[in-house]
């Protein structure tokens, strides 16, 4: 039982909390703000789309504001457990929600998306993203973190199917190494807003921690360094934080090609490889050692939200050309700060996540990610809810709602067609009875029994369906020895 402090003290933060989740800070002169503007998650919700300077909109950017100061104090002060200091709406950083994620349907689905796409160039693949990833709640409160871009650490981010980390470096006053030094802080170029930031090597620990473990010993990465180090010296020393903290990680530009552009065909097997699982990219900085770690952006491009409609039109940044030959980034800013004083766009809800994805976006970066989070469902493409199902058989059909479930290998119940990949990534539908007889129908006209390696391929393979009058079809994918795999050698008698 807790004292009697310790009561009041848990009274005294509920109230705040309270408040901070239903009161909003006083709005800007002339600005109304409708009396049934709800707050937290409900609150964005119900403002989705809606234009980022509509009062209704940065009401809620307030409620969230000071919601998460609230929280902060209540964990950080007063140090309640994390599930006593939620928000009104349940918004809360508690890491046993992160353990059941990584036990759920859309963790395990994820990680074989993953897997289809790591034979594709950079340009073609997707790498879900966060945006200010160091920049969270739940790490100690400071000046500029007090307006965070995400809830959950650097750690339970990769734990969540993150795999683009963007971490700002400033060169900044550090006691801890007597002077200046290279730390995370969300602040203008000339470090306004810099106070007692964490430093970078506690954001590069988290990683390479994460990456020691077992479980992730193949994953790949990229760790975006937005770059706002003052001179040769702040470089170097950044550098070398790198070296020791990720060193034995990094895929390295060429030692005669140092600060080279973006690999666009390089491919996540290629960078396993090579023994690596980061691929770091930012500016080519000043000095010798940073250019040495890092590749420039080249022909990677990004954009917000403002211009972003669905698939297939997708927005005017992009061309279609441009879709196929440059990484592309999207991303969403949902500071209280942004919203105020700029045009942020519309947050990336699930709907606008699931979009993206289809239009061939590389990169969509997401803040204030949860794991329970509606983007991290919308944003499998591929196995349908509680897929692959154990026992239902060790091949896969693409059904009608264009998901993968997972079959028996024979019977023309199961499945009528073949999905034939043809040369340009096109697809004919081919009847066939039995996962043999579609790969060999496939071959027979050239082609190969194939499986969507993107969800944009994925909706090349719908509308392919659609045109042939085709609900199901066998794909070429199948579970060897626990393992699906794509596109097997399945030139085997029917």
């Amino acid at each position: 039982m807790l004292p009697p402090v310790s009561r009041s003290l848990r009274r005294l933060v509920t109230t705040l909390v309270v408040v901070a989740g239903l009161v909003p800070l006083a709005p800007a002169a002339g600005v109304a703000v409708p009396p049934e503007t709800p707050g937290g998650d409900a609150c964005r919700d119900a403002t989705a789309g809606v234009a980022p300077e509509d009062a209704r909109v940065r009401a809620c950017a307030t409620i969230d504001a000071g919601a998460n100061a609230a929280t902060a104090w209540c964990r950080e002060a007063v140090g309640l457990p994390a599930e006593e200091c939620a928000t009104p709406s349940g918004r809360m950083v508690d890491r046993a929600l992160v353990d059941a994620y990584q036990g759920s349907w859309q963790h395990a689905a994820h990680a074989l998306q993953r897997e289809l796409g790591d034979p594709l160039p950079l340009r073609r693949t997707t790498f879900l993203a966060t945006h200010n990833s160091y920049n969270a709640a739940a790490y100690r409160p400071t000046l500029s973190g007090s307006d965070p871009n995400q809830q959950y650490t650097i750690t339970d981010q990769l734990r969540m199917d993150v795999r683009v980390l963007e971490l700002d470096v400033h060169w900044w006053v550090s006691p801890e190494d007597g002077g200046r030094a290279p730390v995370l802080c969300h602040a203008t170029g000339p470090h306004l807003g810099c106070s007692t930031d964490r430093h970078l090597r506690e954001g590069l620990t988290e990683i390479a921690d994460w990456l020691a473990l077992p479980d992730n010993a193949g994953e790949v990465l990229i760790v975006r360094l937005e770059n706002h180090l003052d001179d040769e010296d702040a470089h170097d020393t950044a550098a070398a934080d790198l070296e020791e903290v990720l060193g034995p990680y990094l895929y390295r530009p060429p030692a005669d090609a140092p600060c080279r552009d973006f690999p666009l065909e390089l491919t996540r097997d290629d960078i396993r490889a090579a023994g690596a699982n980061i691929l770091l990219v930012s500016d080519c900085g000043q000095g010798v050692a940073w250019p040495a770690l890092v590749h420039a952006y080249g022909d990677r491009v990004e954009a917000g939200t403002t211009d972003f409609t669905a698939y297939p039109d997708c927005g005017s940044a992009f061309t279609r050309e441009e879709h196929e030959a440059k990484y592309i980034r999207r991303f969403e800013d949902g500071t209280w700060l942004s919203t105020m004083a700029a045009d942020p766009g519309p947050r990336i809800d699930a709907t606008m996540a699931a979009e993206m994805l289809k239009c061939g976006v590389n990169q969509p970066s997401f803040d204030h990610l949860t794991p329970e989070d509606a983007r991290l469902t919308s944003t499998v493409w591929s196995w349908a809810e509680a897929e692959p199902a154990a026992d239902a058989g060790g091949c896969a059909v693409h059904g009608a709602d264009a998901r993968f479930r997972a079959a028996g290998c024979t019977g023309a119940t199961v499945a009528t067609h073949a999905a034939c990949r043809t040369a340009g990534d096109g697809w004919t539908l081919r009847p066939a009875a039995g996962l043999f007889a579609a790969a060999q129908v496939c071959a027979a006209g050239g082609g190969l029994l194939g499986v969507p390696r993107t969800s944009e391929q994925n909706e090349q393979l719908r509308a392919a369906k659609a045109a042939a009058g085709v609900d199901t079809a066998w794909l070429g994918y199948v579970e060897v020895d626990g393992d699906w795999t794509p596109e097997p050698d399945l030139a085997l008698p029917g």
